[in-house]
């Protein structure tokens, strides 16, 4: 992807970020889906629980996903590259993932109705 556009060899360093960052984007994930889910049974509306999801679980999910960047942001401060590289291509996957998870999987979860369908409370 983008490192291979960008001539960014594979080294020790950077082959670990697919696992880092495919990890928190896991937990970002199903936190999300399990908020959404706890939310959408209150009123089955699949908007009003997305957003009440951004409202909640989405702070979280930011809040996170900024520490984690910004603790990885710092590794450009090395004087070694693949070091350098590592830290802010971590922080850049971390910022993407979480883009993801906030704007594809809301809209995913709207489109496909796993929740069943939208309606009155039984």
């Amino acid at each position: 992807g983008v490192m291979g556009l960008a001539g960014i060899p594979l080294d020790v360093m950077t082959i670990t970020i697919v696992a880092i960052v495919v990890g928190i984007a896991v937990d970002n994930t199903m936190h999300y889906l399990h908020r959404f889910e706890e939310e959408f049974h209150k009123d089955r509306d699949y908007r009003a629980t997305m957003y009440r999801c951004h409202g909640s679980v989405g702070h979280a999910m930011l809040y996170a996903t900024l520490t984690n960047a910004t603790g990885f942001c710092i590794l450009a401060l090395s004087n070694f590259k693949p070091t350098i590289l590592f830290g802010t291509l971590t922080a850049f996957a971390l910022a993407v993932a979480l883009l993801m998870a906030m704007t594809l999987l809301p809209l995913l979860v709207i489109h496909f109705k796993p929740y069943g369908p939208e309606g009155k409370l039984g």
